[in-house]
């Protein structure tokens, strides 16, 4: 489960693509959460210039190597501005990043796994990296001042690259008893944590 988002959500696209009877190859500088005997899994360091796109129908880059071959998709996950075949994350995604052409294709969940429960409890959760990118402290400041309890579980160790900003953060919960700075959480008892929240903060 100590997987970042992209990770997951690449895992579950491989996952289904299995069940539907199509090979595929796993290219990254982590275990993916998904193997497969009929899926071929590569763990792959390499520069993506030397892949061979000829060998392949369909290749999905969410990473910021640009390939000039017409069977690209583009999912932006990161900083990165291709020139064709983008796929964004959400519509906000592709025009904030200022991509002229786009298509939108939304995360999804795992239905199976994380189920609802309607028994909730009284806090908003944020979860993902303590990284100014993804702006976690306009939830502090938003719960200082409308005086609501706000839960941060953040990734503050791997994918952070800037520990001042993170220490900040963490900071700037301090003597607020509405706040709770978690820091990351896995597996099952993250899944809780945002099944009996109110509300995800994005």
């Amino acid at each position: 489960d100590k997987y970042s988002g992209a990770e997951k959500t690449i895992g579950y696209r491989a996952k289904e693509l299995d069940l539907m009877g199509h090979e595929f190859h796993l290219y990254g500088l982590a275990d993916w959460p998904y193997m497969s005997e009929s899926g071929k899994y590569i763990h792959w360091t390499g520069d993506a210039k030397f892949i061979n796109t000829d060998d392949y129908d369909i290749i999905d880059n969410n990473g910021p190597t640009e390939f000039s071959c017409h069977n690209v998709l583009n999912t932006i996950n990161g900083p990165f501005w291709p020139s064709r075949n983008v796929v964004a994350i959400s519509h906000s995604q592709g025009v904030g990043m200022g991509f002229k052409s786009f298509r939108v294709a939304h995360y999804g969940v795992d239905i199976d796994r994380y189920v609802p429960d309607y028994d909730k409890e009284d806090y908003f959760i944020y979860f993902g990296r303590a990284y100014h990118g993804k702006h976690p402290e306009i939830a502090v400041k938003l719960a200082k001042q409308m005086n609501f309890n706000l839960l941060l579980v953040c990734e503050d160790r791997d994918f952070c690259d800037d520990k001042n900003y993170v220490n900040s953060l963490k900071k700037e919960c301090e003597n607020h008893s509405n706040i709770r700075y978690l820091g990351p959480r896995f597996g099952y008892e993250l899944m809780r944590y945002i099944q009996k929240a109110k509300a995800f903060i994005f």
